[in-house]
């Protein structure tokens, strides 16, 4: 056998073992870009310290911290990635996983899902482009609470669904009486839909339920 069969041969057996997802010890990881090794919860120490990186020393800064409290490397160059900091990661079942994310220098919400190891490689349903201004469940809502807001940051995972076609996850985004801190007035329903491969396809509401 040739060399440069060989080598391919070699290739394509790693790119197969890249594919899904799998269990090392009592953790889920994607073999594809994600798994427990980039996992790093961070402690109230780490979080205080963290606040203290700013300016242009702030990536360096952040890495010191991660190297102190115990960070992998892995775990770092997630940070590097994202800018977010992977602290769970959990296995759905099918090609794309749910991570759970924090940013402990946000205003509003310092914890964020993902959904990851799909192409793209992390989607934020934080930045979802449905609206729900046009569904009648909200249009109901908002007649009895006219400030009402459609609150992105943060949504809840509810359920996901695998089939022949793909799989899909639905998140449930609060609508809020006019600011992050007031009343949740309802709920809107948002799918997010992949392929069997696992490439993203939309993202769309599924309707407006109330508390």
């Amino acid at each position: 056998m040739s060399r440069c069969l060989l080598t391919l041969l070699v290739f394509a057996a790693a790119a197969r073992n890249a594919v899904g997802w799998r269990s090392e010890g009592s953790a889920v990881v994607s073999r594809r870009d994600f798994g427990s090794k980039q996992i790093w919860r961070l402690s109230d120490d780490a979080i205080s310290e963290l606040h203290k990186c700013s300016g242009t020393g702030r990536l360096d800064c952040v890495h010191k911290v991660m190297r102190r409290r115990g960070a992998s490397e892995e775990a770092w160059r997630f940070y590097r990635r994202t800018g977010w900091f992977l602290s769970d990661l959990k296995d759905l079942g099918g090609r794309v996983g749910l991570a759970s994310l924090v940013n402990p220098w946000s205003a509003n919400e310092n914890e964020q899902p993902a959904i990851v190891g799909g192409k793209p490689a992390v989607v934020y349903p934080e930045n979802v482009k449905v609206s729900p201004d046009s569904d009648a469940g909200f249009q109901a809502i908002r007649a009895e609470f006219p400030a009402l807001l459609f609150w992105k940051p943060s949504p809840e995972f509810e359920s996901n669904t695998i089939t022949a076609e793909g799989e899909s996850l639905v998140f449930r985004y609060r609508l809020l009486d006019g600011c992050h801190a007031c009343a949740v007035r309802g709920w809107a329903r948002v799918e997010f839909v992949f392929g069997p491969d696992g490439t993203y396809r939309r993202a769309k509401l599924l309707g407006v339920v109330r508390p």
